[in-house]
């Protein structure tokens, strides 16, 4: 079986699957690890989020495993697509940060692109959520053409 057959039929995961298949030439093993990945992923970008907002390395912390080991991420074992939440917390991440950097704000775009490739519910969530942010931003700081900006170089 080539990589273009299982590509289509795991569609979500198959573009992260290809150099695991390609090094060890086994579906399952494959599987086991991007499983593993997507963990340490979700504890890293959520230990920033969580960082981000409570300033605190404990609460970080707690959020994170809380997070990462919580039962409704185990229950969505059958929608592997539905465990990606790094993309999503990677570009809250880059995007709390109060002042204007195109580089952070292009890396939220490509976090925000790799959410569009493993959930779209997801990244239609993160779209909403970034449109909210910059609202905020928008009516809080008066800055119309930072703002502007910032949704133009990120969609």
């Amino acid at each position: 079986m080539s990589i273009f057959e299982i590509s289509r039929r795991a569609e979500t995961r198959a573009f992260l699957a290809w150099p695991f298949f390609a090094l060890t030439q086994n579906l399952i093993l494959s599987f086991n690890l991007i499983f593993i990945l997507t963990l340490i992923l979700n504890y890293t970008a959520s230990f920033l989020f969580w960082k981000k907002i409570f300033k605190t390395d404990l609460l970080a912390f707690t959020g994170s495993l809380f997070l990462t080991f919580s039962p409704y991420f185990h229950l969505n074992i059958s929608h592997f697509q539905m465990l990606s939440f790094w993309p999503s917390l990677f570009c809250l991440y880059l995007i709390l940060n109060n002042e204007f950097k195109p580089k952070r704000i292009v890396l939220a775009g490509v976090f925000l692109s790799l959410q569009f490739l493993s959930s779209v519910y997801l990244s239609v969530y993160l779209i909403v959520t970034i449109i909210i942010l910059y609202f905020i931003k928008l009516v809080q700081f008066r800055k119309i053409r930072e703002v502007f900006l910032s949704l133009g170089i990120i969609f």
